[in-house]
């Protein structure tokens, strides 16, 4: 066999339809019993397999130089040509693209179905048990017996979501074949938090800010629909800066979460907001009834308790204090904070952070230690923020592994 591939996602299906285009014989040798099995969760099972906006600020890892190379010599529009010969129509909604379909399935039929029509042969629910380097290239022992190649790509994915096959088992081999592992830990995962306010606000959904702060210092923020649930916080912003948490968190640092309820105006235009509606309004409203109506009820409840703020309308005795009121209200609508004690679990993840250094590969996707042997996708050490971009690294890395193991063995 020219090229083994162990691992039938995203990265490693399509290092098989490239590698087979390169004329390679091709065998991918696949843990779980259902090629493509995370593919189907992906994008809310729509399969958002791209974005029209690529900068390397998008991607999380320890060589951004080689992230920028790989993206570059296999970009978004190269993925969207892929999707054209595989036989997927696409549309694009925010600069975000889906299949037209709207099923993550299409996209994993058609990745099965092209491999197949290259003649790749997947062999599914096999247990490896090790990896080995040969004079002649790599022999991999399974329960099904030891088959052997010329080169090796290990596209075996991270440690996200391990029940549809990424259970960490690829980083095993990786070490076997004298690679190191930055520690896996979860990314784009909920923040757990054992603060008790939350439970009052439980099931709000609200365009919101968040700033991760570790030991006081601001780390990332984003902003974006913020979902609330009595002891954990999700939503996109919160799974693009939940990598930083999860690092700091195995560091034992403190980590908190800045809450800005009301990001659209800054604390003075929002407090001079807040002044006038009660100006206006105080004559029969109170501070709860006020602000539900700049955010939802149960926020302006929250609020309104934990600043004890009177029941009253705002006029009945507070009247002079409108103004100190109304900053002391801004105050907290713009910096509610969280102090956050632990992230989702693996199984809540949708990427890991952490794998195979990209020190230890060259551009090629290619070992720098063992001759022959290529990583596409997870496994190694690139995390993207949500947006199709974990796709998109897993296209562009399994689209260069494929060709490269395959020209390298063809050149032989």
């Amino acid at each position: 066999m020219d090229v083994i591939i162990i691992g039938a996602g995203a990265a490693g299906l399509t290092a098989a339809i490239f590698a087979a285009g390169e004329g390679a014989d091709v065998l991918v040798l696949n843990h779980h019993a259902v090629p493509g099995k995370k593919l189907l969760s992906t994008g809310n099972g729509k399969c958002n397999f791209t974005n029209e906006y690529q900068d390397i600020s998008c991607y999380r890892s320890d060589d951004d130089v080689l992230v920028k190379k790989v993206l570059d010599i296999f970009c978004e529009t190269d993925t969207m040509a892929f999707f054209h010969d595989i036989g997927i129509a696409y549309k694009q909604k925010n600069g975000y693209y889906y299949p037209i379909s709207g099923q993550a399935s299409s996209v994993r039929e058609a990745l099965i179905s092209k491999a197949g029509y290259s003649g790749t042969e997947i062999i599914n629910g096999i247990n490896i048990s090790s990896v080995e380097k040969t004079a002649d290239g790599f022999t991999v022992d399974t329960e099904k017996g030891i088959f052997g190649s010329k080169s090796l790509i290990l596209a075996t994915g991270g440690m996200a979501a391990p029940s549809t096959g990424s259970d960490g088992s690829g980083y095993e081999l990786a070490k076997s074949l004298g690679h190191s592992i930055i520690s896996p830990l979860p990314a784009l995962v909920p923040l757990i938090t054992i603060d008790r306010w939350l439970r009052n606000v439980a099931g709000v959904r609200c365009d919101a800010k968040v700033t991760l702060l570790v030991d006081g210092k601001a780390s990332a923020e984003n902003i974006g629909e913020l979902q609330l649930n009595a002891s954990q916080l999700s939503g996109i912003p919160v799974f693009q800066v939940s990598r930083y948490a999860s690092i700091a968190l195995k560091e034992r640092k403190r980590v908190e979460l800045a809450i800005d309820f009301y990001p659209r105006l800054s604390e003075i235009e929002l407090a001079n907001v807040l002044a006038a509606m009660a100006e206006s309004l105080g004559g029969y409203k109170n501070w709860r009834e006020i602000l539900a109506g700049l955010i939802h009820t149960k926020l302006a409840g929250m609020i309104a308790d934990r600043l004890k703020l009177s029941t009253e309308p705002v006029w009945i005795k507070r009247r002079a204090q409108i103004p100190a009121d109304a900053r002391k209200i801004t105050s907290m609508m713009k910096q509610t904070m969280v102090n956050v004690t632990g992230t989702g679990y693996m199984t809540h993840a949708q990427a890991t952070c952490g794998g195979v250094p990209l020190n230890e590969i060259g551009g090629d996707m290619q070992s720098q230690f063992v001759h022959g042997l290529y990583f596409a996708g997870e496994i190694l050490n690139v995390d993207g923020i949500c947006g199709g971009y974990n796709l998109q690294w897993a296209w562009s890395s399994g689209a260069i592994a494929g060709q490269s193991a395959a020209k390298a063995v063809i050149k032989s």
